[in-house]
């Protein structure tokens, strides 16, 4: 469940998630249809299907002639065989009906669809065009650059999957098969506030002794987004509570349903939002979690507001394994998902603190082995730029040798 620092249980990881998903009910997501052009880097709610084959016909891969390989079986550079061209179809275009397509060609360009009872195009550049015929000088196997009916999607195979991220590839396949709309998890809205005295816009270009800038901000609303989030309200507030109360009264009159803060959540003297939060009507459910970093983490709840609070640490790497190991299970519990784990061996032995699962960045061997990066700061951010996986280590052992297997996630 935990581990007891004097009088304090502090929640073990997997005791706090199951608690953080117990309350998944407070954050309702509804499905909605969006238009195609709308639904760009959303989060699609159902499996889809494909309405339609794809190619809807068989059609040219190339600019060239339709004939029938067996035409043409004979042919060799000292006998071409010399073949009618009858027709032409351009892309948009309906084929001819041929009655008897025997020795003949038909000139087809590219996308145009196959007229019945050829099998193979010849391009271009292979032939020898005279008037009104070609010569060709080489056998061609059958079905050389068609693209058959089909050949990438059948009618009914698995189109987008549930949770897939509506890329501009995504887009254009759903617009391939005709979707003008598409299934798409409402967005969820949230509300961020930083906390601080000594933090300043990120944008500021000098700093006085002693300040900071407020790099979690930015980071935070690009994930709220990705994860499929709006962020409808965006403050920050020094270390006054009366001020930190009142913007979380407003964020919530504006429809926020979660609240994340950033920092004053630990047991310094300026650390207020436990005790804000207390005051404006919240539960709160766990705080401290022995996990490093990120331990002073709170969660709660806001049963007025039909919401929830997650209180973060102000360190700005415990900010992205609030968000990783919180947020995004949360977010995926709200939409029914299941994230299947990773488990590779580490590439050298770590030392950790015992009693605290640890969310340590690491890297990928070309072995395929995990490599955890010796600076594990919460403050270090470089270290969290070069790292690819979170390397999860388990909080009963002080010592994992290299060869361990150890759940990893991608960063």
């Amino acid at each position: 469940m935990g581990v007891r620092k004097g009088a304090v249980m502090i929640l073990s990881y997997s005791a706090a998630i199951e608690l953080l998903l117990a309350e998944v009910a407070q954050l309702p997501l509804a499905i909605e249809r969006v238009p195609l052009l709308e639904t760009g880097d959303r989060l699609l709610a159902k499996d889809l299907a494909a309405p339609c084959d794809l190619p809807h016909w068989d059609n040219s891969a190339m600019d060239g002639f339709a004939l029938r390989s067996q035409d043409v079986a004979a042919a060799s550079p000292d006998r071409p065989v010399r073949l009618p061209v009858v027709g032409r179809v351009m892309a948009g275009e309906q084929p001819p009906l041929l009655a008897n397509p025997t020795g003949v060609a038909c000139a087809v360009m590219t996308g145009a669809p196959i007229p019945a009872g050829f099998d193979v195009i010849v391009k271009v550049e292979d032939v020898v065009q005279e008037e009104n015929a070609i010569a060709v000088s080489t056998p061609i196997p059958a079905g050389q650059f068609i693209r058959r009916q089909g050949e990438d999607l059948r009618q009914g195979s698995p189109l987008l999957a549930k949770g897939q991220r509506l890329t501009p590839m995504a887009l254009m396949l759903a617009a391939a098969v005709g979707m003008g709309e598409l299934p798409v998890w409402s967005k969820l809205p949230v509300g961020l506030i930083s906390t601080g005295t000594e933090v300043v816009p990120w944008s500021q270009p000098t700093l006085e002794l002693g300040q900071i800038r407020n790099s979690s901000q930015p980071f935070l609303i690009e994930q709220l987004q990705r994860l499929g989030c709006e962020v409808r309200a965006i403050a920050h507030v020094p270390d006054d509570p009366e001020q930190f109360a009142a913007i979380a009264q407003q964020f919530w009159s504006q429809g926020v349903r979660l609240l994340l803060t950033t920092g004053a959540v630990s047991m310094g003297v300026a650390d207020f939002v436990p005790a804000a939060l207390e005051r404006l009507g919240c539960q709160t459910i766990f705080h401290k979690v022995a996990i490093r970093p990120g331990k002073p983490l709170l969660f709660a709840i806001a049963p007025e507001h039909q919401g929830l609070v997650l209180a973060c640490p102000g360190n700005p790497v415990s900010t992205t394994v609030t968000a990783e190991f919180f947020l995004k299970p949360l977010l995926m519990a709200c939409r029914n998902e299941v994230r299947s784990p990773l488990w590779l061996p580490l590439a050298e032995s770590v030392r950790k603190p015992e009693g605290l699962q640890c969310f340590w960045r690491s890297r990928l061997t070309p072995e395929g082995k995990v490599w955890v990066d010796p600076q594990q700061s919460s403050a270090a951010l470089k270290s969290l730029v070069e790292s690819t996986h979170w390397a999860i280590l388990p909080a009963g052992q002080d010592f994992l040798a290299a060869g361990t297997p150890v759940e990893v996630r991608s960063l």
